[in-house]
């Protein structure tokens, strides 16, 4: 016997009643390749064709992560790093375009580590952009956000303050909600430290002894 077809309908394939597959049948698919894009190995693209190609990657990296797909964004971010690492640059302009584009790239890469939780991961890369500019201010605030989620005040504090210093008035009303979010975090470990302690001293440190059992002894009399 033919076997059904699982379709229902299209202006190709006629629509089928109803109930007429059954629902525990194997469905069998015939793909047909149309067309595809042949794809040109790295060690034969040109350097634009490189950075073309990473600035595509970064644009599917930001939709996805604007669609809460993190870890997918963290990927494409990784692989226009992986693509920009391969480049090597004959002129000045291409070094000045090689470092442009690589700098939004860790920014995404950063943000991307820190919705994950990867924070450690996160200021590594967000080290490698202030190591070649230092005045970054996103850098500095993703940073500082990945340094504060560790309980790490102090380095979270150092790069909210030249955040605020570097950014000036453009960056004033984003430096005090980092302060905020500073002073809220200390408040919060403050709070669970003190009721750490408090349930430890709570505790019986000294177990309950067991009671003791006194014997009466009667001692004999000189004849």
């Amino acid at each position: 016997h033919a076997p059904l077809v699982a379709w229902h309908g299209s202006e190709h394939f006629p629509a089928i009643p109803e109930g007429s597959v059954p629902s525990d049948a194997a469905v069998i698919f015939d793909l047909e390749l149309e067309s595809f894009e042949r794809y040109k190995y790295m060690s034969k693209q040109s350097f634009q064709e490189r950075v073309d190609e990473c600035r595509e990657h970064r644009e599917m990296g930001i939709a996805l992560f604007r669609h809460g797909k993190f870890e997918l964004a963290r990927d494409k971010y990784k692989l226009c790093l992986g693509i920009l690492d391969e480049c090597r640059p004959d002129t000045d302009e291409e070094w000045a375009l090689n470092d442009a584009v690589k700098i939004p790239v860790l920014l995404n890469y950063g943000a991307a580590c820190n919705k994950l939780g990867q924070h450690r991961e996160a200021i590594k890369y967000l080290d490698k952009l202030l190591r070649f500019d230092g005045y970054n201010v996103k850098a500095l605030y993703r940073r500082g956000c990945a340094h504060l989620a560790l309980d790490e005040f102090k380095a979270a504090e150092e790069n909210f303050l030249a955040m605020r210093d570097f950014g000036g008035k453009e960056y004033s009303i984003d430096a005090t909600s980092a302060f905020d979010m500073l002073s809220r975090a200390r408040e919060d470990k403050r709070r669970r430290e003190a009721k750490d302690y408090g349930e430890m001293f709570e505790k019986k440190i000294i177990p309950d002894r067991p009671p003791v059992s006194y014997t009466h002894l009667t001692l004999p009399t000189k004849a």
